[in-house]
């Protein structure tokens, strides 16, 4: 691991997306968004893949990782957050992070209603919460694959959505033999 590598932050979805296999695609009848849930599962691995090449740990908060657990069988929880561990840190709703996320509440809801976001209480504080234990465990960046997440992050470290676009030849290329070989 690079030294001077910050740690950077994933929200829930980008886990979730990372994880889905064939089987799970084929489950999907609309065969548009069976594409776009394939796009965002290679682009949420290629995203893994380019933090963990430079050096980046990755972190995660506690709160996705229930989020995650959810769609999980409750028998292999143990494995799957062990299996997690080896490729991220996990890191507690704690203290800091309670306090930054106090802070965070008015200027949300303010943004919530302005923007126009459409996010539920529930929803605003569950990202409110998952974004104040990434900042309060030093990360600097962190991706989403939701706008009104990303949007509230903004507040208070560098939010970013799930990069789509290949960043070089060989990504577009491996995007395009993927799409290519997909099965219907």
């Amino acid at each position: 691991m690079n030294d001077d590598a910050t740690p950077v932050g994933i929200d829930t979805n980008i886990v979730i997306y990372a994880q889905k296999s064939e089987s799970d695609f084929r489950k999907i009848k609309d065969m548009d968004q069976r594409r776009e849930v394939r796009t965002l599962s290679r682009c949420s691995v290629r995203l893994l893949t380019r933090l963990q090449d430079s050096g980046h740990p990755i972190f995660l908060s506690a709160i996705s990782l229930g989020e995650y657990l959810v769609r999980v069988e409750p028998d292999v929880h143990v494995t799957v957050t062990r299996e997690l561990s080896k490729l991220l840190t996990v890191v507690d709703f704690n203290q800091r992070a309670a306090s930054i996320a106090a802070g965070m509440v008015d200027c949300s809801k303010e943004l919530n209603s302005s923007m126009r976001l459409k996010i539920d209480r529930p929803v605003l504080m569950a990202d409110i919460k998952i974004i104040a234990s990434l900042v309060a465990a030093n990360v600097k960046t962190i991706y989403f694959n939701d706008m009104g997440a990303c949007k509230i992050g903004k507040q208070v470290v560098d939010a970013r959505m799930l990069p789509t676009n290949p960043s070089d030849l060989i990504e577009l290329i491996e995007d395009r033999d993927a799409a290519s070989s997909e099965p219907e």
